[in-house]
């Protein structure tokens, strides 16, 4: 099956299994998968019938957590003295604040240049309470950290926004933070992005991502339009309820306006106001941008993909993150040397 839109084509194939349901007195049942393939990339996705992921458990097990965890590193009292400082040659003053928002080193970092933003010293915003001032301060924040690490290290970099919100999105802290990143090495999707887009371009003589709103638009993928910004659900998820946005036309996070990160902040706002409406809380984030400097403008564009995690449940933790749910990218914290080292003494 083939969805044919200008130079843009939508591939999916569905494919049957069949089993002998115990649910229904063993006769036999089917049941379709679709395979979906991303239109650039080329990765396949499977959508297949609810397995209950998004079944909401009972009881104030987030409140009783918020509650038990309050007083972190990261709350007003003890960000300003717990936290690391920026080196004095990227910003002398330490840490950077805009409004609410507070952002400084990741002491352990994900790469050359890895900070933590906190969106407010207050230990927790529930996911409805989120203010779109308090997404923008936190981005604009993220940037001027972006702003001045570039001029430190003066050669091509790839940012990058993540943020992983409650523990089942793979939060080590539940005070809710962003984690914004570049580094000369990008990441596997990064990569995949930036040099799909150009061959694109390079073939063509137009952006993907132009073609893809054009296509979009039509389609019942579509969500909404803002001034900079083009909202839809992806074709090929790699996320449940993920919603994607193409913002601007090629400028990458450094170069956004006031007014575009506004854009962005309102567009962030509105799906995580969806999210609550469907009993979700909890969420991945990330916000791709073209490498600094950028290449030709039109090739790519800053792109949001933010997706549902389970909902948060008790002493729960997950191993994936932004970095292996988004990023395509494996964050591991020990060298495969270091466990057969711990094999080897373990087992004699």
């Amino acid at each position: 099956m083939l969805e044919l839109m200008d130079s843009i084509r939508f591939k999916k194939k569905i494919i049957t299994a069949r089993i002998r349901n115990p649910l229904q007195n063993f006769t036999e049942t089917i049941e379709q998968i679709e395979i979906r393939v991303d239109p650039l990339l080329g990765y396949s996705s499977r959508i297949s019938k609810s397995k209950g992921l998004d079944k909401i458990p009972g009881g104030e097990s987030l409140n009783d957590f918020v509650t038990q965890s309050k007083s972190c590193f990261f709350c007003k009292g003890r960000v300003e003295e717990q936290t690391p400082k920026l080196p004095e040659d990227i910003y002398p003053e330490g840490r950077i604040t805009v409004g609410e928002a507070f952002l400084f080193p990741n002491l352990s970092g994900f790469g050359t240049f890895s900070a933590v933003c906190i969106f407010s010293k207050e230990h927790f915003i529930a996911l409805d309470q989120f203010t779109s001032i308090q997404i923008f301060n936190a981005l604009k924040a993220c940037q001027i950290y972006f702003q001045k690490c570039s001029l430190s290290y003066g050669s091509r970099l790839f940012p990058s926004i993540n943020g992983n919100y409650l523990l089942p999105a793979g939060s080590s802290i539940l005070h809710p933070h962003l984690q914004p990143f570049l580094d000369p090495y990008p990441t596997n999707l990064q990569k995949q992005l930036w040099r799909a887009s150009k061959k694109y371009y390079q073939k063509n003589g137009k952006s993907f991502w132009t073609e893809l709103k054009k296509a979009e638009r039509n389609s019942d993928r579509f969500l909404f339009e803002t001034p900079f910004g083009f909202a839809y659900t992806p074709f090929a998820p790699l996320g449940f309820y993920e919603v994607n946005a193409v913002l601007g036309n090629g400028e990458n996070i450094l170069d956004l306006t006031n007014e575009m990160i506004q854009d962005l902040s309102g567009i962030i706002h509105r799906i995580l106001q969806f999210y609550h409406s469907r009993q979700h809380n909890s969420f991945n984030l990330v916000l791709f941008s073209p490498p600094v400097p950028n290449g030709i403008k039109e090739e790519l564009p800053c792109i949001l993909k933010i997706c549902s995690r389970p909902v948060f449940t008790p002493l729960y933790r997950n191993d994936v993150t932004f970095f292996e749910k988004f990023h395509q990218e494996n964050m591991i914290d020990k060298t495969p040397e270091e466990v057969a080292a711990e094999y080897r003494a373990t087992i004699k």
